[in-house]
């Protein structure tokens, strides 16, 4: 959803605080959708009359839509405007995520990183092991040993 419409923030700015607060990758912060509904109802729909004519255009571009995740909805938006709604927006992605989806988006890349993890997961149980803990409380941290 925010993938085809993201582009409509230029021509509508409320929806930049509205994706962000629908997609945001901290759970607790992110709208419900009744939460979504009433904002979009509250500040978005009375500023932007005929909202609902504007159709969607895909432009000629290979790697169109853009990311939700990555494409930065506030960068043509006024800078008064970006800041009274600051807190509604989505900070940056994190390196260390965006090399992990790299990393795991290649067929090697998620072997290697599944590899790491089986790896730590034995070594954390072998420890736990030789320190007379028993299977079951390991069980209780990892799930299915």
């Amino acid at each position: 959803f925010c993938e085809e419409f993201q582009h409509l923030t230029t021509l509508t700015p409320m929806l930049a605080p509205l994706f962000d607060m629908m997609t945001t990758r901290n759970i607790s912060w992110r709208f419900t959708a009744s939460e979504a509904l009433a904002f979009f109802e509250e500040q978005v729909q009375p500023l932007t009359p005929g909202l609902e004519k504007v159709g969607y255009k895909s432009p000629d571009s290979p790697s169109y839509p853009p990311r939700y995740d990555t494409f930065d909805r506030w960068q043509d938006l006024d800078p008064d405007f970006i800041e009274k709604w600051a807190e509604f927006r989505d900070p940056p992605v994190p390196f260390r995520v965006i090399f992990l989806w790299e990393l795991c988006g290649r067929a090697w890349g998620w072997r290697l990183v599944n590899r790491i993890r089986y790896l730590a997961r034995f070594i954390t149980r072998w420890t736990s092991f030789r320190k007379g803990k028993s299977a079951t409380s390991i069980q209780g941290r990892f799930g299915k040993v």
